[in-house]
Order: C-alpha cells, then structure tokens, then sequence
C-alpha cells in the first residue's frame, strides 16, 4: 500500500481512535479503502506504532513472522517484511517518511490499542523486564483470507 494511503489511514484511525476495531475498519470504508486494506490498517498500524515503544523499554529482538489465523482453523505464517501496511506504518512512525509527522495524540492512541502493548503492560504489572526480551506476535480474530495475505 503506498505511504499516503497509510498516511491517510491514520489520520482517519487517530480522529477515530474511540471507536473499536469493528467501527475503525467501518471508517476507514466510508474513506475508500477496501475491506482488505482496512482489515490490515486497523490489525497492523497498531503493531507497528507499538514497535519502538517496545524498544525503549527492553525488547531487543523480535521475530520476523507473525502467525496470521487461517478460515479453516490452522494458521500461517507471514513474513512481516512482506506486509505492506506494517512496514509502511513502521516507517512513517519511524520518521523515515519525511513528508509527515504523525500527531502525538494518534501515535499513543494507536499504539495503546495494539495486542503488544497489552501483553508488555500485563507483564510488567506482574513484575516482569522487558529487557532483552525475544518479541513474536501471534494474530487473533481476522482470518488471512480477511486480510488478504498468504503465506
């Protein structure tokens, strides 16, 4: 997906960011995107943005995959790097798309809406350290044939 679809994508999730997943993929509809797209916006903005929050409180690898719920009940395996949207959101929040800056209050509402973020505040508020931990993310609810992405 280009980056001004994504750009855009998240200026239309951060003055949304009340809304949940369901509401947030309706929103992104009423703007144009498809039903894929907006599956994949809402699933892998959030894990991207959440990312280098990651980073700053510990993580130091993560994994390269991500395990993606298939219609008949197995699951894949995706290659992160061939994701599109999360390499595209990656970047721009990451400042290596120089023509936009995300605003602070869509960074930390997309962020904090990510299952990443979830799982590091429940660890944390158990006691645990980030610290050079290994990082895999497993997807759950969206099916690959939703997201349109194949192994």
């Amino acid at each position: 997906m280009h980056i001004a679809r994504i750009i855009r994508a998240v200026e239309v999730m951060g003055k949304n960011s009340a809304l949940d997943d369901l509401g947030l993929v309706d929103a992104l509809l009423v703007e144009g995107f498809t039903a894929e797209e907006a599956n994949q916006l809402v699933l892998f903005v959030p894990s991207a943005f959440a990312r280098p929050v990651l980073e700053k409180l510990g993580v130091e690898e993560f994994a390269e995959t991500v395990s993606v719920p298939k219609k008949d009940g197995g699951a894949i395996e995706v290659a992160l790097s061939a994701v599109g949207v999360y390499t595209g959101a990656l970047a721009l929040i990451r400042g290596e798309v120089s023509t936009h800056a995300v605003p602070a209050e869509y960074f930390q509402s997309l962020a904090m809406r990510s299952a990443e973020i979830d799982a590091a505040n429940r660890a944390l508020n158990a006691g645990d350290s980030l610290t050079g931990a290994r990082w895999a993310s497993m997807r759950v609810g969206q099916t690959s044939d939703e997201l349109g992405i194949e192994s």
